[in-house]
């Protein structure tokens, strides 16, 4: 059976995703020219279409979960995973490409040219969201593995596998509720251009999902909170979810002309104290925790450097804390776009997942039914007999990267090559003239 991203699904008579998966999920209805039509979410690739016509929203990013790390090392060089031992270095298994010759220490996806595991960087990246500082943490880092770490490594840590990690949950469409709390709160920067007046500085705009607690989108925009500020915030926000019924905000003025402009079938609700039946205790919630958490920085560098810490709080927030509200799961799970924990370390599996870029390492678990050789053009060919639900997943994963399954009398497998054709696409007549 295919794996599924969203669990609860059920088969619709008449229902099938684009991708050609019948477990669906209701997800209300959308209005078209012709009348309100019903609307569901894909469980096997989480796009968003409408039985009748084409798709409401399509996923920009497929996301495969990940199991056991058990992937086939592959070749830095050429990709292929035909390769033989050859011994150790510094205790690390070494291995050298068949096809290339090229010897390398498989350290996984997100790892490479690095000389530490996803452990330490994982150990570290927690240790900066739990609060320490850089120096601390490469202070407890250093003591527990033995390293020698400075500050500033692991300050670089965070600038790259945020930026890493961003790239890919950007790209995942959560299963959001019908309201939105959008706030802004003020963040010392420490260099910073404009003047901290009263009114002035640098300010955070964040947008949340108060039923599942998934973070929308965090903003560093420096100067005073104007008109262009709000609507940008809503832009962002509008692109990681669908148009809201709702929207609470405070009182200020900005709110109401960027709702109006960019949200104008959206109830735009104002809130000042709790006793007026709507609250935004949810975004509250979350810029007290990022308050927190900057107690040990005393004010942050940069506009630039800010926008990288706030994105990684908001990795954290989504993906890798968990929160009493929600029974100990994350926002991520709890909408739909979990990323498995993998020996208790998430930002392990969020990197092994945002940086995957072999086709061994998309492959993931299927990797091991398959060779990866490279003579020019790249060849996936299975090392046995496949289950079927197994083909499928690999055939999916491969068709998406461009491959094609031959099946003729000198080879059996999928092949990547320059102007390849499209076989599906090709008249019945001639597809029966190939050999198989």
């Amino acid at each position: 059976m295919d794996s599924l991203l969203i669990e609860g699904g059920h088969e619709i008579p008449g229902v099938v995703c684009p991708c050609g998966n019948k477990t669906v999920r209701n997800k209300g209805t959308v209005r078209r020219a012709e009348g309100t039509v019903p609307r569901y979410v894909c469980c096997r690739c989480s796009m968003q279409f409408s039985g009748e016509t084409a798709p409401v929203r399509t996923a920009r990013k497929p996301s495969i979960p990940l199991s056991d790390p058990g992937i086939v090392p592959e070749c830095p060089k050429c990709s292929s995973t035909v390769r033989v031992k050859a011994g150790r270095n510094g205790g690390r298994q070494m291995f050298q490409c068949k096809q290339c010759r090229t010897r390398y220490v498989s350290r996984g996806p997100g790892a490479r040219k690095t000389r530490y595991s996803q452990d330490i960087i994982s150990a570290a990246l927690n240790k900066v969201m739990s609060g320490m500082s850089y120096r601390k943490t490469a202070e407890e880092v250093n003591t527990a593995h033995g390293r020698d770490l400075s500050p500033n490594t692991i300050m670089f840590w965070t600038r790259k596998y945020t930026q890493i990690i961003k790239a890919h949950v950007d790209a995942i469409l959560p299963l959001t509720g019908p309201v939105w709390s959008v706030d802004e709160a003020y963040v010392n920067v420490k260099r910073s251009p404009v003047l901290e007046n009263k009114g002035h500085g640098n300010w955070l705009w964040s947008a949340i999902d108060p039923r599942t607690r998934y973070l929308l989108c965090t903003r560093i925009a420096e100067g005073s909170r104007t008109l262009p500020d709000a609507e940008s915030v809503i832009r962002e926000a509008r692109k990681m979810s669908e148009e809201p019924d709702y929207m609470i905000t405070d009182s200020l003025r900005s709110y109401a002309t960027a709702a109006a402009k960019c949200l104008p079938r959206t109830a735009h609700i104002k809130t000042k104290a709790i006793r007026d039946g709507f609250t935004n205790m949810a975004i509250e919630r979350y810029h007290n925790e990022i308050r927190e958490k900057l107690k040990s920085c005393r004010g942050l560098h940069s506009a630039d450097s800010a926008q990288i810490f706030m994105d990684l709080l908001r990795i954290h927030h989504n993906f890798v804390r968990p929160h009493m509200g929600l029974d100990g799961r994350t926002p991520a799970e709890e909408s739909g776009v979990a990323v498995p924990e993998v020996r208790g370390a998430k930002y392990g599996a969020l990197i092994r997942a945002s940086a995957a870029t072999g086709i061994a390492s998309k492959l993931g678990r299927y990797s091991d039914h398959v060779e990866v050789v490279n003579r020019g053009d790249i060849v996936v060919t299975p090392k046995e007999w496949v289950e079927n639900g197994a083909w499928n997943e690999i055939n999916h994963i491969l068709r998406g990267m461009g491959f094609r399954w031959l099946f003729t009398t000198i080879m059996r497998g999928w092949i990547l090559f320059k102007d390849a054709p499209d076989i599906e696409a090709m008249p019945v007549a001639v597809r029966k003239r190939m050999p198989v």
